[in-house]
């Protein structure tokens, strides 16, 4: 009597887990490895939120100048338009204060913190944005050397 064997062998079993350990490990590598996938995707991400924050920037540089020409400062941003501009392009956090802040410079610069990435990006009194930001350490460090600015200190302007 002829048996007819239709299971598969041992060492057809070995194989495959050995064929699929490996893809599995070239898989995996790819997908966490030194440029990886996820690595690719947080650097993206990443482009993406500092592309954002400059263009608001650009709008609260704007529209700051702009007013500050309207209101016969010149070329030259004032807090009040800026913290004006900031309110209306940025906005404000569920708890109410503005989603950044601001430290005021003594060559008339200005360093502007947000606060959710915490990149600190430096404008110029003319309007120029330095885009190579600097990350700043904690949100206490943003609380001790920056503020949020309010209505009753533009007043004082």
């Amino acid at each position: 009597m002829i048996k007819n064997n239709r299971g598969i062998t041992l060492v057809a079993l070995i194989v495959t887990i050995i064929v699929l350990t490996i893809l599995a490990g070239i898989t995996i590598r790819m997908a966490v490895g030194e440029n990886g996938i996820v690595d690719t995707v947080k650097d993206g991400t990443k482009k993406t939120e500092v592309s954002t924050e400059i263009e608001q920037l650009n709008t609260i540089v704007t529209q700051s100048l702009n007013d500050a020409v309207i209101d016969g400062y010149g070329s030259v941003i004032t807090m009040r338009n800026l913290y004006n501009a900031i309110k209306d392009v940025n906005g404000y956090n569920n708890d109410g204060t503005l989603k950044v802040s601001i430290q005021k410079n003594e060559d008339g610069s200005i360093n502007f913190v947000f606060k959710d990435s915490l990149r600190m990006y430096t404008i110029s009194k003319e309007g120029s944005i330095d885009e190579n930001y600097k990350t700043v350490q904690s949100l206490d460090e943003i609380n001790d050397n920056f503020k949020d600015i309010t209505d009753a200190e533009m007043i004082q302007e």
